[in-house]
């Protein structure tokens, strides 16, 4: 499966929706959120911090502070942050056909993690 179609698939897991109160963020912020990590992430990236860094920018406008990651892997990696007690940051990034870097970014619940970490199971077993 290509970085791509990873991310159509992902775009198109649309029922996970969030509780986020233990970080003060409304169901209509956290879509506004998730909005603009689809707008702001279509770009590519020459670094994987470049991308990382829109992530946070936009999560700040909301105060809500994500930690800094030390260090980025160069090939492309998924990552889940915990960001509040039912709350999480899920990203994956990868590089496109002219080694460019590709974003996609969401924030979920438990439920979506699970959703998400049994999909990568399911690919990794066939």
């Amino acid at each position: 499966m290509t970085f791509k179609n990873y991310i159509m698939e992902m775009e198109a897991i649309d029922d996970i929706k969030l509780s986020m109160a233990d970080i003060s963020l409304t169901s209509d912020q956290v879509n506004e959120i998730d909005d603009k990590f689809e707008e702001r992430l279509s770009d590519s990236f020459g670094s994987p911090e470049e991308g990382f860094a829109i992530i946070q920018d936009i999560l700040s406008e909301y105060d809500v502070t994500v930690p800094e990651m030390e260090e980025m892997d160069p090939d492309g990696s998924e990552i889940i942050i915990k960001i509040g007690e039912d709350a999480f940051l899920y990203f994956i990034y990868g590089k496109d056909e002219i080694d460019k870097y590709e974003f996609y970014a969401e924030l979920t619940d438990q439920k979506g993690v699970t959703e998400i970490l049994t999909d990568e199971e399911e690919e990794n077993d066939e």
